[in-house]
Order: C-alpha cells, then structure tokens, then sequence
C-alpha cells in the first residue's frame, strides 16, 4: 500500500512538473501568411523586397549617416519605410516624387543618376501604386 502512495505522489508531481514546463517553454508561433492581395485588384510593388533593396544598394553613399539633403536611409525596410513614408521625397505621384525624380537623373541630383536598369522603373511603379509597406 505504502509503495501505491509513493507511485502516486510521484505520477502527481511528475505530471504536475510536466505542465508546468509545457506552458513556460513552449510558445504558439503563429504562421507567416502571405499578405493579403490588395482590395483595388491590382499588384503593388513591395517595398520590402523590391525597393528597399535599391535605396540600400544605391543611396546609402550619400544618404547613410550623413544624411546628405536631410535624407537618412540607414536601418531595416521597416524604419526607412517610415522616413520616406512620411517626407517630402515620395508624394502620390513619380512625376513630383524626388525620391524617383532625382536617382532617375531626371531633375537636379548631387549625386547624379544612381538608379542602374529597371530600378527606376520598380520605384516608379511602387510610387504610382500607392507607395505602399
């Protein structure tokens, strides 16, 4: 009888000590999802994959650290979504946007053209979709 008691004490804390652990370890991660698709129908340029990626590669000389022109683009696609997002170089359209107009080489830039191929084309396409995240 006594070992019954010691079996079942034990099974207790085990299971206790089981659960426990289960809820400190362990955390639901949600799955990624694709974005949902736009509600006009239409495709958007992402800024994330698509244009971040240009303004790294070809605009940090100038506007990294420096921030030459007041433009700082150092940091993830996220923080310089925001810095763009919300200044006076990316308006509702390319034809006024200074962040197409100028690398585009098609409006006084101290840097010249810097946009190489179909760059300016993916910045213009996502200024003119909305400039959206």
């Amino acid at each position: 009888m006594q070992k019954l008691i010691y079996l079942f004490i034990l099974a207790f804390f085990g299971l206790a000590l089981l659960n426990s652990c289960e809820s400190d370890t362990f955390q639901y991660i949600a799955p990624v999802l694709p974005p949902a698709p736009p509600s006009d129908g239409k495709y958007h340029t992402p800024f994330s994959t698509q244009v971040y990626p240009i303004l790294q590669n070809r605009c940090l000389t100038c506007h990294g650290a420096a921030a030459s022109g007041g433009l700082n683009l150092t940091g993830s696609a996220a923080g310089v979504y925001l810095v763009v997002d919300k200044s006076p170089y990316v308006t509702s359209s390319s034809s006024t946007s200074l962040l197409y107009l100028k690398p585009a080489g098609l409006t006084t830039h101290g840097g010249g053209t810097v946009y190489k191929g179909s760059e300016a084309d993916t910045v213009k396409s996502w200024i003119d979709g909305g400039a959206r995240y």
